[in-house]
């Protein structure tokens, strides 16, 4: 499989300009370290505790209406959450027992009123260091839909975009890296690491199918 670059008009180009592959390198044995007191953690009390590691099921889809080259996206205004103050396609986490395509269809229903038939589009796995967290977002395309986009107490406002013309400055760092690849109608694989204060990691890959 060949790693393709987003098409001009999407934000930054490539995966992540490096050759590093998202695989951290061995650690260091306990042995080969210097032995650590309490004063190393300042004043005897521990390490700084991170939250117990949690695994989180997503489905994403993403909205498009019109021909290649006059594509507009709908997006809202994430309100409450993870994620709040950004634009984002709509995405919930899956409840017991369900389908990523069961989940992918209700949450775009629940968040932007549209009924619609999706498609699987791709895999992302997200990394957060700070918060111990990983999610596996089943991402979906939608590729028929009924009725007219309507606001939701989660997302407001909803509004279309044209594709080259995404408000990517209140979006995460990441979208313009898969985006278009969905928007082609192809499919993906990718993994994107955040460090502290959302940032996003050099080391990220965004493989087309």
């Amino acid at each position: 499989l060949a790693s393709r670059p987003p098409r001009a008009g999407y934000g930054r180009r490539g995966d992540g300009g490096n050759a590093r592959d998202g695989r951290r390198g061995p650690r260091a044995s306990r042995s080969a370290m210097m032995p650590l007191d309490d004063d190393d953690f300042g004043g005897g009390e521990g390490p700084p505790e991170r939250p117990p590691p949690t695994d989180v099921d997503i489905a994403l889809v993403v909205v498009s209406r019109g021909e290649a080259g006059a594509q507009e996206v709908l997006l809202g205004l994430k309100r409450r959450g993870f994620g709040a103050g950004k634009w984002s396609a709509f995405a919930g986490k899956l409840e017991e027992g369900e389908s990523a395509e069961a989940a992918a269809r209700r949450e775009l229903q629940e968040e932007s009123g549209l009924v619609g038939e999706v498609e699987r589009a791709g895999h992302i796995v997200f990394d957060f260091e700070e918060e111990n967290n990983t999610m596996r977002v089943h991402v979906f395309r939608c590729v028929s839909f009924e009725g007219e986009p309507t606001e939701s107490d989660e997302m407001r406002p909803v509004q279309w975009f044209p594709a080259d013309a995404l408000p990517l400055e209140e979006m995460w760092p990441d979208v313009p890296h898969w985006l278009p690849v969905v928007l082609r109608g192809e499919s993906f694989l990718s993994r994107f690491d955040y460090g502290p204060d959302e940032e996003l990691l050099p080391n990220f890959r965004v493989i087309v199918q």
